[in-house]
C-alpha cells in the first residue's frame, strides 16, 4: 500500500513539474538575432495580453514589427503590414507577410514563424525572397531584461 502511495505522489509530482515548466510567452520586449555569421538586422518586437490571449505588436520605440533579416533578399528594412501577430496556446506563431516598399515595384515575401522554448526565448526561421532571392535563416530572440 504505502508503495502505492508513494508511485502516485510520485506521478502527480511529475505530472505537477511538467505542467509548471510549459508557462506562457512572457510579456514584454524581445530581441531576435540570427544563428549565422556576418551582418544582419535584428528584430524587435513586444509581446503584449489582450484579453487573455497573447501576441506580438511594435514596440513603442518603433513603427513595426521587425524580424530579424539577413539583408539578402531585403534591402530595405522594412517591418510587416501586420500590425499585430497572434501567439498561440502552444507559445507558436507564423506570419506570411508581402510587403512592397513605398517607391519601388520590388515585392518582398516574408514567411517569419517561431515556437517559446521557454517563458523569455523564442526560436524559430525566417524565409525571405524577392524576385529569384530566397534565403532561409534560423533565429534566436529573448526577452529584454526590464523590457
Amino acid at each position: 500500500m504505502a508503495s502505492i502511495l508513494a508511485a502516485t505522489l510520485l506521478v502527480v509530482g511529475l505530472t505537477g513539474i511538467a505542467l509548471a515548466a510549459k508557462k506562457p510567452p512572457a510579456t514584454g520586449d524581445y530581441i531576435a538575432d540570427l544563428d549565422t555569421e556576418g551582418a544582419y538586422q535584428q528584430g524587435a518586437w513586444t509581446v503584449v495580453k489582450d484579453g487573455g490571449k497573447r501576441e506580438i505588436v511594435a514596440g513603442g520605440q518603433y513603427n513595426g514589427i521587425y524580424y530579424p533579416d539577413p539583408n539578402e533578399c531585403d534591402k530595405y528594412n522594412v517591418p510587416l503590414s501586420a500590425s499585430s501577430v497572434p501567439i498561440s496556446k502552444r507559445g507558436k506563431f507564423r506570419v506570411k507577410d508581402r510587403l512592397t516598399p513605398s517607391g519601388t515595384s520590388t515585392a518582398i515575401e516574408v514567411d517569419w514563424k517561431g515556437k517559446w522554448k521557454s517563458a523569455t526565448k523564442v526560436v524559430g526561421t525566417i524565409e525571405i525572397a524577392s524576385g529569384d532571392c530566397r534565403s532561409r535563416d534560423d533565429f534566436t530572440a529573448a526577452k529584454v531584461p526590464g523590457g
